[in-house]
């Protein structure tokens, strides 16, 4: 069965991941719009909110408080992504929203199918688990997540509206946006990861609360 991550490494792979995506968002836009021209983009933002980590495991990290270094590196690293996506967006309308799907699409395909020969799948929590290890979304341990339904080829679990909504707080994009860009990529990811689950989200009422309900389901 696939093991959650230590708070460290998990923070880690949180910030790794998303910087992987911002820079394959770029390189597909430039690809499409011309290199200087999102170039320019990208260098205002990487100046305001910091470069891309060098280092290659949490380990190499110096930092006397790691914890500390982390975080900021991450609330960084969040505000560099929907930064640079905002402006792309606006820049580019229709046709970069549609760009930015497939490319988050496209991402998280890849990085779960990257995965898919590292860890054993057998069952949807263990693809929750290896989900919980990557999803940019609550840095440290996922408490915004509660398990309501758990069987070997099905899993549902929740997350307030209000916490979702708290976490993309002060960030440079719509959370109607960054919601379809995360849903897409977590489909792709699961479908990279393990073809014969399907992931799908929709928005209820549950005790007078709005709440994401997410479920993880072998076809």
């Amino acid at each position: 069965m696939p093991q959650l991550y230590s708070d460290y490494h998990k923070i880690f792979s949180k910030i790794k991941l998303l910087e992987g995506l911002e820079k394959e968002i770029v390189k597909r836009f430039q690809n499409q719009y011309g290199i200087n021209e999102v170039k320019t983009i990208v260098k205002k933002h990487i100046e305001k909110y910091g470069d891309y980590i060098v280092y290659k495991s949490v380990e190499e990290i110096t930092s006397s408080n790691i914890n500390t270094w982390l975080e900021k590196k991450m609330k960084s690293t969040k505000k560099r992504y929907t930064s640079i996506l905002k402006e792309l967006l606006r820049k580019y309308k229709v046709n970069g929203i549609l760009l930015a799907r497939l490319v988050h699409e496209y991402h998280g395909f890849n990085y779960g199918r990257k995965l898919k020969n590292k860890e054993k799948i057998s069952s949807a929590y263990d693809i929750f688990i290896i989900m919980s290890n990557y999803i940019f979304e609550d840095s440290s341990c996922n408490n915004s997540f509660k398990i309501t339904k758990k069987e070997k080829d099905l899993l549902g679990y929740i997350q307030y509206k209000g916490d979702y909504f708290k976490y993309w707080h002060n960030t440079e994009i719509s959370y109607n946006i960054i919601y379809d860009f995360k849903r897409t990529w977590i489909e792709g990811f699961v479908n990279g990861l393990n073809p014969s689950f399907k992931y799908q989200v929709s928005l209820e009422n549950v005790g007078d609360k709005d709440v994401y309900y997410h479920r993880i389901f072998k076809k």
